[in-house]
């Protein structure tokens, strides 16, 4: 996780620690570039091709089963300045989120539901 994200708003990144996507979120590789670059298909070093849509399957079934998730999406929330690196879930997802004035109280109450966030998030739009 680049630091300047923690220094610039000042945010503790402690949790990224037990985060299952340590040392793969990076713009250069897979799961970056399921964040970076949504739908777009991923040609690894060797030449083998993914198709976008499983680029970002891949990420996101990592972000369900992540320890972190929670604090993942707290921090993308609070650190959101349109890059959206980290979030938990899938872009269209996060930005509901975000404009939602209880996020937080979703994240929340998924953790302690111990649900993945992304379904606690697909299940509120599925309600509306």
């Amino acid at each position: 996780m680049p630091k300047g994200y923690t220094r610039y708003y000042g945010l503790n990144d402690g949790w990224h620690a037990q985060a299952s996507c340590r040392g793969l979120a990076h713009k250069d590789g897979i799961y970056g570039q399921a964040w970076i670059k949504p739908g777009v298909p991923y040609t690894d070093a060797e030449g083998h091709t993914t198709p976008g849509h499983q680029v970002l399957e891949l990420a996101l079934m990592m972000c369900a089963g992540c320890p972190a998730q929670w604090e993942c999406a707290r921090f993308a929330l609070a650190a959101d300045d349109g890059h959206e690196v980290i979030r938990s879930m899938n872009i269209h997802h996060f930005a509901w989120l975000r404009s939602q004035r209880n996020a937080e109280a979703i994240i929340t109450q998924a953790e302690r539901r111990r649900i993945p966030v992304q379904f606690a998030v697909e299940g509120k739009l599925r309600a509306r």
